[in-house]
């Protein structure tokens, strides 16, 4: 799901047009609110429209960028846009007065690459599935090889063979060996 965070004086036009690319978008006015938004919930986009009421807002840009799963935009008055784009590192620094066209192209942009980063976040989360799969998996060979003296061919095998023949996941032998052998200790 695509969500974005207002923070900011916030204009109809932009609130508009972030309601047509996002499922949700929140809207705040200081630097410590999106910053205890951003301790709870996770957001696909953050718009910082500077100054804050509390804070300028470039700190808090950088603080919202080390999420990478988070798009970072920063809005900020013409004369300053080269000078903080310099400065800043994953943040996309731009210039407040965007005509409409301009506009459009920009939040198109905005929701493919957050629809871009969902699908990274969900594949790095079914690649550490596999990794904690594969440590209980390769921590039951280790109690059988310790255990009973089996090799790792055998350890492994007899993984193999009681998942097909109990028709359950290698995963869910490797938690059954597991608990077994630490029941008996």
């Amino acid at each position: 799901m695509k969500n974005c965070l207002l923070a900011g004086t916030i204009s109809s036009p932009l609130l508009a047009r972030c309601q047509m690319y996002y499922d949700t978008v929140d809207i705040v006015t200081s630097g410590a609110e999106v910053r205890q938004r951003l301790n709870i919930q996770s957001y696909s986009c953050v718009m910082i429209q500077t100054p804050l009421i509390d804070e300028f807002g470039d700190m808090l840009a950088r603080y919202a960028a080390s999420d990478p799963y988070c798009l970072v935009v920063l809005w900020v008055k013409k004369e300053m846009v080269e000078e903080l784009a310099q400065t800043m590192e994953n943040v996309y620094v731009c210039n407040m007065l965007y005509d409409m066209d301009e506009w459009e192209s920009l939040m198109h942009f905005l929701s493919v690459t957050c629809q871009k980063l969902d699908i990274i976040r969900a594949q790095k989360e079914d690649l550490m599935k596999k990794i904690d799969e594969i440590r209980l998996v390769d921590r039951a060979k280790c109690l059988l090889i310790e255990k009973f003296h089996y090799s790792e061919e055998k350890a492994h095998y007899t993984i193999e063979k009681k998942a097909m023949d109990n028709r359950l996941s290698r995963l869910q032998v490797a938690q059954i060996i597991i608990r077994h052998i630490e029941k008996e200790e």
